[in-house]
C-alpha cells in the first residue's frame, strides 16, 4: 500500500462511510486494496495522519451524491475544507462523482489538469488551443457546472505531464481561479 501523506495545514479529515470494515465486507477486492500486508490493518492511513497531528474520523449525513457504494473524504485546513466522493463501477472501474458541491464522472487516473473556472464561452477552446501547442494530447473532458454562467470545474486525463509554462499561462487567464495538474 502506498504511503499517504498530507498537506501542511490540513487540520481534519472525515470520511464515509461510518465503517471501513463494512466497506471491506461488501467490497472484498477494494478491502484488499486498503490493507496493509504488513500490518494487515485497514486504517493506516488514519495512524499516518495522527502521527502528522491530523484528527480523523468517520462521519455519515454528509451532503454527497447518491451511490450506494459511495467512498467521500472531506479535508478542513484554516480557511476552508474540500470533499471529494468516489465510487467503483462494476468491473472495478473507479469514478470520482463529486467535487465540492459539483457533480461530475471523473476517471482518477494518470495525469489530471483540474480547472476551476468562470463558466463563461471560449474557456474550453482555450485551454484546448493552448494544450494543442504544447503537443498535450487530451485523452477525456469532464465538465461540471453549479449553474449557467456560475463557476465550473474541468477534470482533464492528459497522456502525458502538463509543462509548468502551460500551467502557467492557465493561471493568466482571467477566468481560470486554479489550475493544477495531479498525477494519479
Amino acid at each position: 500500500m502506498s504511503q499517504a501523506t498530507f498537506r501542511a495545514g490540513v487540520g481534519r479529515v472525515t470520511i464515509t462511510p461510518p465503517s471501513l470494515d463494512e466497506l471491506a465486507l461488501r467490497y472484498p477486492s477494494l478491502e484488499r486494496l486498503l490493507r496493509d500486508p504488513e500490518t494487515d490493518s485497514v486504517y493506516k492511513e488514519f495512524v499516518i495522519a495522527y502521527e502528522q497531528g491530523i484528527q480523523m474520523s468517520q462521519a455519515s449525513g454528509l451532503e454527497l451524491v447518491d451511490y450506494p457504494n459511495l467512498i467521500s473524504c472531506r479535508v478542513h485546513w484554516a480557511g476552508g475544507s474540500r470533499t471529494m466522493a468516489g465510487v467503483i463501477f462494476a468491473g472495478g472501474e473507479p469514478r470520482l462523482v463529486q467535487y465540492d458541491a459539483f457533480r461530475i464522472d471523473a476517471k482518477p487516473e494518470g495525469y489530471v489538469l483540474v480547472l476551476e473556472n468562470e463558466d463563461v464561452p471560449g474557456v474550453m477552446g482555450r485551454v484546448g488551443a493552448l494544450l494543442g501547442r504544447h503537443n498535450v494530447n487530451i485523452g477525456e473532458w469532464r465538465l461540471a457546472r453549479n449553474q449557467p454562467g456560475g463557476h465550473a470545474v474541468s477534470f482533464i486525463n492528459v497522456d502525458s505531464a502538463v509543462p509548468a509554462q502551460v500551467l502557467d499561462e492557465l493561471r493568466r487567464e482571467p477566468a481560470i481561479a486554479q489550475a493544477k495538474v495531479i498525477k494519479l
